[in-house]
């Protein structure tokens, strides 16, 4: 029977490292070695993060801005409202980097308070304000003839017209204050002025037919309107004579014969106001002093001058019309020094 020999005394411990073993723990050693290296490396860029906020602090309201989804400072990260920030002077850099939580795709970044404030400055700095509309006037607008000035004695009377539509002005922006007023025209501002005849003071009359009135003419219906509310009269052989200039005398007592005046006082009495009396032809004395009762005769620039048979100028058929508008209740009083108030 062979013996077989003793046992080695010395332990696995103590037995000599082989070169395979020896180049495992170099390698093994190496790559802990990386891992340690590139810790440090990751820390210091940790260090960097804390050093510097994530949300700078709010910046004035004229530089701030609002970034965009794709800018980079914050496509990583989850924005910090600016009030739980601290200021950059209480950063603890040696504390630990908080977990940084990527973004959600399509998730928009909450944009800091300064910058809303900003933005509705902004907006209602460049904002559209409406234009307050004022309200339509009491009453109406002056006319701005170009031969009218202000201080023009009829201007007051003119400007009360031409508001109302009674008279116009030429397509130059003239009124032409002392051009003559033929009977057509005047014809044609009675009807502008008290309507037509179912309206008329005086009622309703006979509707005649001139010679010397055509049925194209212009003022052919004013005429006829004249006629039947004995404004205006025709002559006997049948004529109106239209385009002939009307007297003073004759525009005043259309007026009164229109608006159913009489005179209340002896008419003879009433006239003698006038210088001129005796160039009143004795068929108007009574309508004359009718309408100079009712204060409808302006004369200018002597108020005792009545000047009959001078033709009636569009400014004086401004101011008889008005004040027959005022006789009728239809207008206020205006205040003039060349109305006659016997």
């Amino acid at each position: 029977m062979t013996n077989s020999p003793p046992p080695d005394p010395r332990s696995p411990q103590n037995q000599p490292i082989g070169f395979d073993e020896a180049l495992a723990v170099f390698i093994a050693l190496t790559v802990l070695g990386g891992i340690f290296f590139w810790s440090i490396n990751q820390g210091e860029r940790g260090s960097d993060l804390l050093g510097t906020p994530l949300i700078s602090a709010p910046a004035p309201a004229a530089s701030s801005a609002i970034l965009a989804p794709t800018d980079p400072a914050i496509s990583d990260v989850v924005p910090v409202d600016p009030t739980d920030e601290l200021p950059p002077e209480n950063l603890d850099t040696t504390s630990q980097l908080p977990t940084v939580l990527p973004i959600p795709a399509g998730r928009l970044p909450v944009e800091p308070r300064s910058s809303r404030y900003t933005t509705s400055e902004q907006e209602q700095s460049t904002a559209v304000v409406p234009v307050p509309v004022s309200p339509a006037p009491a009453t109406p607008a002056v006319s701005s003839f170009s031969d009218v000035p202000t201080d023009y004695w009829a201007r007051s009377f003119i400007d009360a017209l031409a508001v109302r539509n009674i008279i116009t002005g030429f397509p130059d922006g003239t009124f032409r204050p002392n051009q003559a007023v033929t009977r057509a025209e005047y014809a044609s501002i009675l009807e502008r002025a008290f309507g037509t005849s179912a309206s008329s003071p005086t009622g309703q009359g006979t509707a005649r037919s001139f010679k010397d009135v055509p049925s194209n003419h212009w003022a052919a219906n004013a005429i006829r309107e004249a006629d039947q509310t004995q404004f205006l009269k025709g002559y006997p052989n049948g004529v109106f004579q239209p385009e002939q200039e009307i007297s003073r005398v004759q525009s005043l007592i259309a007026l009164a014969n229109g608006l159913g005046l009489s005179a209340g006082t002896p008419a003879a009495t009433t006239v003698q106001v006038y210088q001129d009396a005796s160039q009143i032809p004795n068929y108007a004395t009574d309508k004359v002093a009718a309408a100079t009762q009712a204060e409808l005769v302006v004369n200018y620039p002597e108020t005792n001058l009545l000047k009959p048979n001078q033709v009636t100028t569009r400014a004086d058929v401004a101011a008889f019309i008005y004040q027959a508008l005022v006789q009728q209740g239809k207008a206020e009083r205006l205040n003039s020094n060349y109305v006659v108030r016997p």
